[in-house]
């Protein structure tokens, strides 16, 4: 109402509104805001000038959040090419775009050109600041996960402590850069295989967050997240949910549902109760095994795997209809389980649930796949016997067990084979077994 459509306080507020969205996570209306400032600005500016710098600048940051990596690389080169033109070579304002195309060329995988993009940014930062300068840290970060993405991760620990030791020179201890540095040096410890460094590392930066940071800040939540992965590595799962739930709530209390940081941290909640189940299972805690998959299942990326070992739970436990029910869902989202062992297991658990005909489908089919397994012949010594043909089921059962099968344990404990259990040729089998 005060200006006229085409003023710069109008495309700074659009720019404002931008940013805005872009930390709510709404990159489409931050994309129209972020073109709505830039219109505005080159018809207020009518030659190059750094506000329209800035403003492909940011622009250049949004479409990297949608994931769009060519149009924000277009935007930041335009970004650069007119901070050439209005400044002298060098300036920090182009070193900054050089940091920015490093990060776009991470992004796209091309490392080589990330690396000499950031190396021309710190080129430049070190004959504009002839001391320590945030600017600087900002550059050895960045060199840092640059050198740790081609693997070299000893230069990553020296760039990494480098940046640490500029922000602890110019700000106090508790700051939010310093914490960031923690992190970093948290993931770069973890890829060299050292545990404790990084659980410290990454200790020390939540530590400073949470003194920064009100208490339901992202930032906080994702010290949080990646606090949870190194108990994960380490194998304290409790202490590895307990910081992965803190990390969830807080996200939740801030993000919109489908914002990529809180799908983040869900799918990796999934990935502790994922490893919890297989840990329950492995000690043949089914019942505990069932709960944690079943928490497991709303962001892990394979259900197809988590379902089979669901199966597998109920299975254990004698709930055949569930295992049924588990194992056809497994198939159904994974196909090619059924070149594995699906038919196997639906058809024991067809054949304890007294569908004999659907378990002999199930063996015939296994017996396609692996015709010279011995547990084809095992399952098919299973259905002969519950169906009261003992000869045959001891036939099979000596078929398998020629073709390999020696699970004595299953052999002498497994009910399917009760009605043979008492024969001579049984027992004289299990003798030759057990020998």
């Amino acid at each position: 109402q005060i200006f006229v459509p085409i003023h710069p306080t109008i495309a700074t507020q659009y720019n404002n509104l931008a940013t805005i969205y872009l930390e709510l996570g709404d990159l489409e209306k931050a994309l129209k805001a972020q073109e709505k400032a830039l219109e505005i600005d080159e018809q207020v500016f009518k030659q190059s000038h750094p506000i329209i710098a800035m403003d492909y600048n940011n622009l250049a940051q949004i479409y990297e959040g949608i994931g769009d990596l060519e149009k924000a690389l277009e935007a930041q080169e335009k970004a650069l090419e007119i901070n050439e033109q209005v400044f002298e070579q060098n300036h920090s304002s182009i070193a900054t775009n050089y940091n920015n195309l490093a990060i776009i060329y991470e992004g796209l995988g091309d490392l080589e050109k990330a690396l000499e993009a950031q190396e021309k940014a710190l080129e430049i930062d070190k004959q504009v600041f002839k001391q320590e300068h945030p600017n600087l840290a900002r550059d050895y970060n960045n060199l840092a996960n640059i050198y740790k993405d081609l693997g070299d991760l000893k230069k990553a620990l020296v760039a990494q402590e480098k940046a640490l030791e500029i922000d602890k020179q110019i700000f106090e201890h508790i700051h939010s850069r310093t914490a960031t540095h923690y992190n970093n040096l948290a993931s770069i410890y973890k890829g060299l295989g050292d545990l404790e460094k990084a659980l410290k590392a990454q200790k020390k930066a939540l530590e400073i967050n949470e003194q920064v940071f009100e208490q339901n800040h992202p930032t906080i939540a994702i010290t949080y997240n990646n606090l949870a992965r190194i108990y994960q590595d380490l194998g304290d799962l409790e202490k590895a949910l307990e910081a992965q739930k803190k990390a969830v709530k807080r996200l939740k209390k801030k993000l919109l549902p489908k914002h990529t940081n809180l799908i983040l941290v869900s799918r990796n909640l999934s990935s502790i109760h994922y490893d919890i189940g297989m840990q329950a299972f492995g000690s043949k805690q089914y019942n505990e095994a069932i709960e944690s998959f079943n928490k497991a299942l709303d962001h892990y990326w394979d259900k197809a795997t988590i379902y089979n070992y669901l199966g597998l739970c109920h299975y254990y436990l004698k709930e055949y209809p569930n295992a049924i029910k588990a194992y056809q869902q497994a198939a159904s989202l994974s196909p090619e389980l059924k070149e594995q062992h699906y038919y196997n297991n639906i058809g024991t658990a067809y054949i304890k649930n007294k569908q004999f005909k659907e378990a002999l489908e199930a063996f015939q089919e296994y017996e396609k796949l692996f015709p010279q397994e011995g547990r084809v012949y095992r399952n098919y010594a299973m259905y002969h016997s519950l169906k009261g043909d003992s000869a045959k089921a001891l036939e099979m059962l000596h078929k398998a067990v020629d073709l390999g099968y020696k699970d004595v344990e299953w052999i002498k404990t497994d009910d399917s084979l009760e009605s043979i259990r008492n024969e001579p040729a049984f027992q004289e089998l299990l003798h030759q077994l057990e020998r």
